[in-house]
């Protein structure tokens, strides 16, 4: 279904609805069961439905006709040609038809018909049109009075007319500073609603009698139920007989904090050299003013201590670059103010305790520019070291849980541990968490995705079924996160069977204990004993989904410092018994019994947005128990998708009834922490890249490495290239001004990666092409741009083209074994890469040949096709567009870079470069049609390294815009350089 316009109830009545549009389909709805029954094909495009009382449909298409319908065949038995041009509004009521509409006048321009057509339906002949010199925009049929029409022009003149003595009308003026866009009559035909331009309904009808519906039935309201009497006068009755409400709303005395006024300010402070130096009188003291006030000026101390907020948005990576572009030379551009987060915090005002929600715990949305995502500054929102996960993507709700699961040491250790073995199941779910915890670990506090583990769980037959997908209608964000938990576990102890301890999941009970251990010892019991199953040991992960589902556990959870950080379980007999606190310091020190102490690593907290942001989920995790040394004290972060800031320990473990309540709640043996395992880099299994399962064949574009002449090591440089198909469209937001937003960006997906070697005796030969399948709806294969076409990703097609066609899954850990083998990566724009791939890459592996020849101070980088058809006199990306062509041309720019550096005119040549785009508006000539025209092929259509951002030019990007310089230099001079040049291929 696309633009879908208009629909009709059909003859079974309100069980049935006709639907058309801009489409060459029209859907039968059957509403009870929500289904498509039927498809059927129109060539004609409806923009109104209207059904009558006889078995007909009426349908206006965009040229001005208006088709009868039959309600049961869907037949257009009847077209009657109403208007020449467009028809703008048309009503069918009991035997007639009436529009209004416009005609084409000579200078080409759409004027209204200064009339209203009629149609009879029950004799299907045209009848004398209404006259209407105002110019009719609008018409109804009134529902009570058959033959009635009121007919109503933009500036709200309106006639009401009887269709059969049309020379008698009533003329009413709807008065308004606007034009009129709408009207509409109740089913009562006693009041009519006009809607305006300035967003203003107009009501008419008789005070005394107006009422909408036909057959109004007053409300019914419960009856109040009278409460005990006390008898106040008596000196017997106790106060305490007076019941204490609870309230499920927030009360009219909580004002908000922006209605909040703080009295008084703090005093000043004065620093005490400066009071040495005041003279004493009688009547005080008195000095020269030193502080950097006016006389009088009175300081804000209250604007001085109160914190500022770090969630003003940021602007956008290109302002930035263009108020840099503004300053002048030497001058650095104004850069904002972004607060500092504390290495020590300091108690303050425990956020959690407040009545609405604070920025700190709000949701926050990416804003995008023309650029798209990469123009957001997410580092606005990140000075720390540890990396947050990026919401744009669908799925993002199981953020806070993989954070969670990161900062626990056990679980990721068996993650990566699986993941660097040859596991090569395209639905291993512990694989992904395996790839995202080295990426989260490499980024260093940039910000990170999860779309191929929440790729990869959309392909899980059972994430459908279990309610796991934000497409699938779902209930509560914080009940899918707990369901993706018990998911995950099951999966990791499938995926990883070798471990003798798997994690487990407890859900809690509903009961109301005293204490944290009564509750999970009095939950893991019940839920034992309902298996028929006896206790003989514990994991040594503890993932704890919480039940709370009314006011009461909210009050629970609320108690201060109810949420231990420790806790100890002793397991005799096959008894399960939980302690914390002083009860587990007791014993602790007896050692009578063997018990296991458990830290918590982290949990996920639910936060209702209130009416003005929906609920959302952030994780909160102690760094201290996964970091390589114990620090001594413990580290707790908030992590809300990628705003990341240190927290106190209270504020972490402390709820509030009204918006924040814990989710899934994870512990772990406390002997475990900070054992981080690095094991699996020595154990990687790389047997994958030398692995070929495509037949030889004359037109292989590929030769595997060889795993004992050419082992792949931190001194291997390969070229890589990759292409991608767009697989949803960005999904943009209209406002009533013309503005536009967008929701949603455009969504890429890996389609072809190539890897060539880059040295050795087979320097610039491809030893990985591979080819991937894509199982969602691709809606645009970008061929102008990615050379892919439908038939390299088609199964037999593939094959027969000597494609080697392979899942996401092969294709990307072949990347990341070369990655964590530490082999360099070479390619020209790699970011964007990169970020199809979903791997983050080290800037020391990172060879981008778009920042080697780049000047900083002219702001823009240079395409990959003029710097070979400047620096190697080859034109590429002509017929079609091949990753292994821009990998092997990116590996020829790379040693023409050598050259140049080696023979110390590397400066000289960059300027040249410049100044021969600057002449050329940065375009190689299109191939036989001669210079200065730009192109890139010989059909003549400009071609780019990557597909241009939505909304963008051609070759813009974030890092633009262009300082062009005074003069305009030479050709570039052909240099000989010592050393070794690649020439052309």
């Amino acid at each position: 279904m696309q633009d879908l316009r208009c629909m009709s109830f059909t003859s079974k009545g309100t069980a049935e609805i006709l639907v058309a549009g801009e489409q060459d389909k029209m859907f039968v709805i059957d509403t009870n069961k929500g289904e498509i029954t039927k498809q059927l094909p129109t060539e004609y495009k409806y923009k109104i439905m209207r059904r009558s009382r006889s078995r007909h449909i009426c349908a206006a298409t965009s040229t001005g006709a208006v088709h009868i319908i039959d309600s049961v065949s869907f037949q257009v038995t009847k077209i009657w040609n109403a208007h020449t041009a467009a028809i703008n509004d048309m009503d069918a009521q009991h035997d007639f038809i009436v529009t209004c509409g416009y005609s084409m006048r000579q200078n080409g321009n759409y004027m209204p018909d200064p009339f209203v057509n009629v149609f009879d339906l029950k004799n299907m002949v045209s009848m004398s049109p209404i006259p209407f010199p105002a110019g009719a925009a609008y018409v109804r049929m009134h529902p009570r009075m058959s033959t009635t029409s009121i007919v109503m022009s933009q500036i709200g003149q309106m006639h009401v007319v009887d269709l059969m003595n049309p020379n008698t009308s009533n003329v009413r003026q709807a008065n308004s500073l606007a034009f009129f866009s709408m009207i509409e009559i109740a089913s009562s035909g006693e009041a009519v609603a006009l809607a305006d331009l300035d967003c203003f309904i107009h009501l008419w009808g008789s005070p005394n009698k107006l009422h909408f519906a036909e057959f109004a039935t007053p409300i019914e309201l419960a009856e109040p139920t009278p409460g005990p009497r006390l008898e106040f006068d008596s000196l017997d009755t106790s106060l305490s007989t007076v019941g204490m409400p609870y309230y499920r709303e927030v009360l009219l005395s909580a004002w908000p904090n922006n209605m909040v006024t703080e009295v008084g300010a703090p005093p000043v402070k004065i620093d005490p050299q400066f009071l040495a130096t005041l003279q004493e009188r009688d009547w005080g003291y008195f000095g020269k003013n030193t502080r950097p006030l006016r006389r009088n000026q009175v300081e804000d101390t209250r604007s001085a201590e109160s914190p500022q907020s770090s969630l003003k948005p940021p602007k956008f990576l290109s302002e930035k670059a263009r108020e840099a572009a503004k300053s002048p030379a030497g001058t650095p551009a104004p850069e904002e103010v972004v607060p500092e987060f504390p290495q020590v915090l300091q108690d303050t005002k425990l956020e959690s305790l407040k009545i609405e929600v604070p920025e700190l715990y709000q949701n926050i949305e990416i804003k995008y520019s023309k650029f798209g995502i990469d123009d957001f500054d997410f580092g606005y929102f990140n000075k720390t070291q540890y990396s947050g996960l990026q919401n744009h993507i669908v799925n993002a709700y199981a953020n806070p849980l993989l954070q969670v699961m990161h900062y626990t040491p056990l679980i990721r250790n068996v993650a990566l541990q699986h993941a660097a073995t040859a596991c090569v199941d395209e639905l291993c779910l512990l694989c992904e968490l395996g790839f995202l915890f080295d990426m989260l670990h490499k980024a260093e506090g940039e910000a990170c995705q999860a779309s191929n583990f929440t790729k990869t769980l959309s392909y899980h037959p059972e994430a459908g079924k279990l309610g796991l997908l934000e497409e699938e209608p779902h209930s509560s964000r914080t009940v899918m996160l707990q369901q993706l938990t018990r998911f995950l576990l099951r999966q990791m102890a499938q995926n990883y069977s070798l471990i003798a301890q798997n994690p487990q999941s407890y859900p809690t009970d509903l009961t109301r204990p005293g204490t944290f251990e009564e509750l999970f010892q009095t939950s893991a019991t019940s839920s034992i004993r309902s298996t028929r199953k006896t206790i003989h040991r514990i994991p040594s992960v503890l993932m704890l989904t919480t039940a709370i589902s009314s006011n009461e556990h909210r009050r629970l959870w609320a108690t201060p410092g109810w949420l231990p950080e420790e806790i100890g379980v002793i397991v005799d007999n096959g008894q399960f018994f939980c302690f914390e606190g002083e009860d587990l310091k007791l014993h602790l020190q007896r050692a009578i019994h063997t018990i296991t102490v458990y830290s918590l690593t982290g949990l996920a907290v639910n936060i209702e947005g209130g009416q003005q942001q929906r609920s959302h989920l952030v994780a909160m995790a102690n760094i201290a128990h996964s970091a390589p040394t114990a620090p001594g004290l413990n580290q707790w972060y908030l992590f809300n998708d990628f705003y990341v800031k240190p927290i106190p320990s209270q504020e972490a473990l402390t709820f509030n009834t009204s918006w924040k309540t814990p989710s899934v709640i994870t512990y772990q043996v406390k002997a475990a922490n900070n054992q981080l395992d690095s094991t699996w880099k020595q154990n990687l299994d790389s047997r994958l890249l030398y692995l070929d399962l495509q037949a030889d064949r004359a037109d292989k574009t590929y030769r595997t490495l060889d795993r004992q002449t050419e082992p792949a090591g931190p001194h291997t440089i390969v070229a890589i290239d990759t292409e991608f198909v767009k697989i949803s469209q960005p999904e943009v937001e209209m406002h009533s001004d013309g503005e536009s937003k967008i929701i949603r960006p455009t969504v890429h997906a890996l389609a072809r990666t190539s890897l060539i070697r880059g040295g050795g005796m087979d320097e610039g030969l491809p030893f990985i092409d591979d080819y991937i399948t894509i199982k969602e709806k691709v809606v645009d294969y970008l061929t102008s741009y990615s050379g892919i076409t439908p038939e390299d990703l088609d199964m037999n097609m593939a094959q027969q083209r000597g494609h080697n066609l392979v899942p996401l899954k092969i294709a990307y850990k072949k990347i990341w074994i070369l990655l964590n083998l530490g082999c360099k990566f070479l390619g020209h724009g790699l970011k964007q890469d990169f970020r199809v791939i979903n791997i983050h890459v080290p800037k020391a592996q990172v060879i981008d040949t778009s920042d080697l020849f780049f000047i900083k101070e002219r702001l823009r980088k240079l395409s990959l096709q003029f710097l070979a058809h400047t620096l190697l006199k080859e034109d590429i990306q002509q017929s079609t567009h091949d990753s292994i062509e821009d990998a092997r041309t990116a590996l020829k720019l790379y040693r023409r870079y050598q050259e140049f550096d080696e023979a110390g005119i590397l400066e000289t040549m960059l300027q040249e470069i410049y100044a021969k785009g600057v002449a050329s508006n940065f375009k190689p000539p299109a191939k036989g049609n001669g210079a200065g025209n730009g192109g890139g092929g010989g059909n003549g259509v400009p071609r780019t390294d990557t597909p241009p951002v939505d909304g963008a030019a051609v070759g813009t990007g974030p890092t633009t815009p262009i300082r062009r310089p005074g003069g305009i230099l030479g050709s570039i001079t052909p240099v000989s350089t010592p050393g070794r040049s690649l020439g052309s291929k």
